[in-house]
C-alpha cells in the first residue's frame, strides 16, 4: 500500500504483536529513532530502504523517526490487534493537489481525495490520525489507504476510513 506523507504531518501507524509491518522508502535510510518505549517495539533494518516493525506490547504508544538523505518522516506508533495494512511504501506527498475529487460527504465531514493529498473539511471537532480538525479550518494530509477518525473528547480507538 502506498502512503503519501506531507512534511507537516505525523501519521498514525498501527502495529501488531502477531504481524510484522514493513516500511519501504524511496531512498536509503540514514537514521532511525524510537521514542520512549523502545523495548516495546521490534525494529530491524532489512535493507537500505526497508525496515520491519512489530509491537511487543498491547500498550504501545510511542513515535518513530526515519531520516532519509533529503527528508524525514515521523510516525505515531500504536498497538492494533489486526492492522489493516502491513506492507507500506512511504513517499513524500505533494501539496496542493489540483486533482481533488469529492469522495465522501457526511454530516461530520467532507473528504476530497487526490493522488498525493487528501483534504478534510470538518463540520464538527474531530481528530484525524491525531491531527485536530475543526469547523473553522480544513486539514490536508497525505493520501493513504486509511485514516483513524475520532472525536477529540472520546478515548476510543476511533474508526478507520
Amino acid at each position: 500500500m502506498n502512503y503519501f506523507i506531507l512534511p507537516t504531518e505525523i501519521p498514525l501507524l498501527l502495529l501488531s504483536m502477531n504481524l510484522v509491518t514493513t516500511l519501504t522508502f524511496s531512498s536509503p535510510i540514514s537514521f532511525i529513532a524510537i521514542g520512549i518505549g523502545e523495548t516495546d517495539v521490534y525494529l530491524k533494518k532489512i535493507n537500505p530502504i526497508t525496515i520491519a516493525l512489530k509491537s511487543r506490547s498491547a500498550d504501545l504508544k510511542t513515535n518513530l523517526v526515519v531520516t532519509l538523505k533529503d527528508t524525514s518522516f515521523t510516525f505515531n506508533l500504536n498497538y492494533a490487534k489486526d492492522p489493516r495494512y502491513t506492507q507500506l511504501n512511504v513517499y513524500s506527498a505533494i501539496t496542493p493537489n489540483s486533482f481533488l475529487t469529492n469522495t465522501l460527504n457526511t454530516k461530520e465531514l467532507s473528504i476530497m481525495r487526490g493522488q498525493y493529498s487528501t483534504k478534510f473539511i470538518c463540520k464538527r471537532y474531530l481528530n484525524i490520525d491525531n491531527n485536530p480538525c475543526s469547523p473553522e479550518t480544513s486539514l490536508t494530509l497525505g493520501t493513504r489507504p486509511s485514516y483513524s477518525i475520532n472525536s477529540p473528547r472520546s478515548s476510543s480507538q476511533g474508526t478507520s476510513l
